[in-house]
This record gives C-alpha cells, structure tokens and sequence, in this order.
C-alpha cells in the first residue's frame, strides 16, 4: 500500500471499531446496562470522532475518504455479531479492539512521523486508548474482581 493509501485504510479501520463499539452499545443489557452502556457511548463518539478528523486528513492530502458503509469490506474486517452484551462480556471486547487499535496507530505515526501534525494527533489517540484499554478496562475488569 502506499502511504496515501495507508490513511484511508486508518479511516476505515476507525469507522468499523466505531461501528462495532456502537454494537456493543445498542445491544448491552443486565445488572450493569448503565455502565456499559455509558462506557461503550462514550468511546464510539470519540472513535466517530477520530474518523472524521483522519478522513479530513485524507481529503487535505487529495484523497476521497472512502464510502463508510464499505468499510469493513475494504479492509477485510470481521465485524462483531449483533447479540447482547453483558457488562463483562462488552468490556473485554472493547478491550480487545482498542488492543487492536493501538497496534495499527503506532504503524501509522511510524509512517507519517514526516507529517508532524498527524503524527502528534496519532501519538494522542495512541495515548488516549491506551488509557481506556490498559488501565481503565483493566481497572473494571480486573481489579474490581479483586
């Protein structure tokens, strides 16, 4: 892939976390409904909102952002299946996408640490979901068991 390539896939990857952890927001249920409900809003506005400001990087760069509802197919992604999510249950996925996430924006701020801006707003998703991911989904999933 090419670098310019390389951001529309970002963009899409973002769309479909998003798409997914809205999944889990529609469809959360039990004894903590609010919670998970709350925690997985809350991240899909964020994600929503990183996918709008890569694909404004797309379009500065020249590039049309790709069909959102194409997303998953451009990419190969194998999105979550439309069923209830317990509070556990969606936590540990969220988890796992974030974990995924995270992986993909260090390759990206690698490839556009040219770009300075784009490779600071990188660094700062890249810190903020590893805030959600490692410490506070491991707080709520772990520590509370503890």
């Amino acid at each position: 892939m090419g670098e310019k390539q390389d951001l529309r896939y970002l963009a899409d990857l973002l769309n479909c976390v998003a798409n997914d952890v809205k999944t889990i927001h529609l469809n959360s249920y039990g004894e903590r409904f609010d919670d998970i409900h709350e925690i997985s809003g809350n991240l899909h506005w964020r994600l929503a909102e990183d996918y709008d400001r890569v694909g404004e990087k797309c379009l500065e760069l020249g590039l049309a952002v790709n069909n959102p509802n194409t997303a998953a197919q451009n990419i190969g992604y194998a999105a979550i299946p439309a069923q209830l999510y317990s509070y556990k249950d969606g936590l540990q996925i969220i988890k796992k996408l974030l974990d995924m996430l995270i992986q993909y924006l260090y390759v990206f701020c690698e490839a556009y640490k040219a770009d300075l801006g784009l490779a600071n707003f990188l660094q700062e998703r890249i810190e903020y979901y590893q805030n959600e991911s490692k410490f506070k989904d491991y707080a709520r999933l772990v520590l509370e068991a503890i």
